[in-house]
Protein backbone atom coordinates (compact mmCIF):
# COMPACT_ATOMS: atom_id res chain seq x y z
CA UNK A 1 0.00 0.00 0.00
CA UNK A 2 1.12 3.46 -0.69
CA UNK A 3 -0.04 6.20 1.69
CA UNK A 4 0.24 10.16 1.00
CA UNK A 5 -0.22 12.30 3.52
CA UNK A 6 -0.81 16.22 3.16
CA UNK A 7 -2.31 18.86 6.05
CA UNK A 8 -4.43 21.50 4.22
CA UNK A 9 -5.81 23.46 6.69
CA UNK A 10 -7.29 21.89 9.46
CA UNK A 11 -7.46 18.91 8.53
CA UNK A 12 -4.61 15.73 7.66
CA UNK A 13 -5.56 13.79 4.20
CA UNK A 14 -4.45 10.58 3.39
CA UNK A 15 -4.48 9.09 -0.03
CA UNK A 16 -4.39 5.39 -0.30
CA UNK A 17 -3.51 3.18 -2.94
CA UNK A 18 -3.11 -0.30 -3.06
CA UNK A 19 -4.07 -3.34 -0.55
CA UNK A 20 -5.18 -1.82 3.24
CA UNK A 21 -4.30 -5.34 4.79
CA UNK A 22 -2.71 -7.25 8.23
CA UNK A 23 0.38 -6.09 6.72
CA UNK A 24 -0.11 -2.29 6.15
CA UNK A 25 -2.19 -1.49 8.91
CA UNK A 26 0.61 -0.65 11.71
CA UNK A 27 1.98 1.76 9.35
CA UNK A 28 -1.27 3.51 8.68
CA UNK A 29 -1.81 3.55 12.24
CA UNK A 30 1.61 4.92 13.24
CA UNK A 31 1.07 7.99 10.46
CA UNK A 32 -3.08 8.60 12.34
CA UNK A 33 -1.85 8.36 15.56
CA UNK A 34 0.97 10.78 14.94
CA UNK A 35 -1.26 13.48 13.36
CA UNK A 36 -3.41 13.04 16.45
CA UNK A 37 -0.72 12.96 19.10
CA UNK A 38 -0.08 16.27 17.43
CA UNK A 39 -3.88 18.15 18.24
CA UNK A 40 -5.03 17.00 14.64
CA UNK A 41 -8.83 15.78 14.67
CA UNK A 42 -9.99 15.85 10.97
CA UNK A 43 -9.27 13.34 8.84
CA UNK A 44 -9.83 12.83 5.01
CA UNK A 45 -9.14 9.40 3.58
CA UNK A 46 -9.16 9.18 -0.31
CA UNK A 47 -10.07 5.03 -0.68
CA UNK A 48 -10.22 5.39 -4.82
CA UNK A 49 -7.00 4.10 -5.64
CA UNK A 50 -7.61 1.61 -2.87
CA UNK A 51 -7.98 -1.90 -4.29
CA UNK A 52 -8.41 -4.26 -1.48
CA UNK A 53 -9.45 -3.42 2.55
CA UNK A 54 -9.35 -6.10 5.14
CA UNK A 55 -11.07 -6.59 8.53
CA UNK A 56 -8.12 -4.90 9.61
CA UNK A 57 -8.34 -2.55 7.66
CA UNK A 58 -11.73 -1.71 9.03
CA UNK A 59 -10.59 -2.05 12.69
CA UNK A 60 -8.35 1.01 11.82
CA UNK A 61 -10.83 3.51 10.61
CA UNK A 62 -13.59 2.35 13.28
CA UNK A 63 -10.82 2.69 16.22
CA UNK A 64 -9.41 6.26 14.45
CA UNK A 65 -13.15 7.82 14.16
CA UNK A 66 -14.52 6.16 17.93
CA UNK A 67 -11.19 7.89 19.41
CA UNK A 68 -11.76 11.50 17.33
CA UNK A 69 -15.28 11.16 18.45
CA UNK A 70 -13.85 11.59 21.90
CA UNK A 71 -12.50 15.25 20.70
CA UNK A 72 -15.23 16.48 18.71
CA UNK A 73 -13.38 15.14 15.59
CA UNK A 74 -14.17 13.29 12.61
CA UNK A 75 -13.09 11.65 9.24
CA UNK A 76 -14.51 10.71 6.24
CA UNK A 77 -13.95 8.14 3.64
CA UNK A 78 -13.84 9.62 0.17
CA UNK A 79 -14.43 7.50 -3.18
CA UNK A 80 -13.86 3.71 -2.28
CA UNK A 81 -14.63 1.51 -4.73
CA UNK A 82 -17.59 -0.48 -4.99
CA UNK A 83 -15.95 -3.72 -3.04
CA UNK A 84 -15.00 -1.42 -0.24
CA UNK A 85 -18.29 0.53 -0.42
CA UNK A 86 -20.03 -2.81 -0.19
CA UNK A 87 -17.86 -4.01 2.87
CA UNK A 88 -18.67 -1.17 5.02
CA UNK A 89 -22.44 -1.31 3.97
CA UNK A 90 -22.68 -4.89 4.96
CA UNK A 91 -20.70 -4.55 8.15
CA UNK A 92 -23.36 -1.67 8.90
CA UNK A 93 -20.76 0.83 9.47
CA UNK A 94 -22.39 3.92 6.65
CA UNK A 95 -23.29 5.75 9.61
CA UNK A 96 -20.18 5.75 12.01
CA UNK A 97 -18.18 6.01 8.47
CA UNK A 98 -18.94 8.56 6.63
CA UNK A 99 -18.88 7.92 3.09
CA UNK A 100 -18.13 10.91 0.62
CA UNK A 101 -18.17 10.62 -3.72
CA UNK A 102 -15.80 13.50 -3.73
CA UNK A 103 -12.84 15.37 -2.19
CA UNK A 104 -15.41 18.29 -2.77
CA UNK A 105 -18.19 17.03 -0.80
CA UNK A 106 -16.14 15.69 1.83
CA UNK A 107 -14.16 19.65 2.32
CA UNK A 108 -18.12 21.17 2.17
CA UNK A 109 -18.89 19.13 5.43
CA UNK A 110 -15.48 20.33 7.28
CA UNK A 111 -16.76 24.07 6.42
CA UNK A 112 -19.92 23.34 7.43
CA UNK A 113 -18.63 22.33 11.01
Amino acid sequence: MTVKSSLISSFNYFELSGRLDNNEVIELQNQINFQMKNGSKFFLFDLSGLTYMSSSGLRIFIKTQKELKLFDGFLNLISPNESIKELLEMSELTDLLRLRNSYKEAINEFKTK
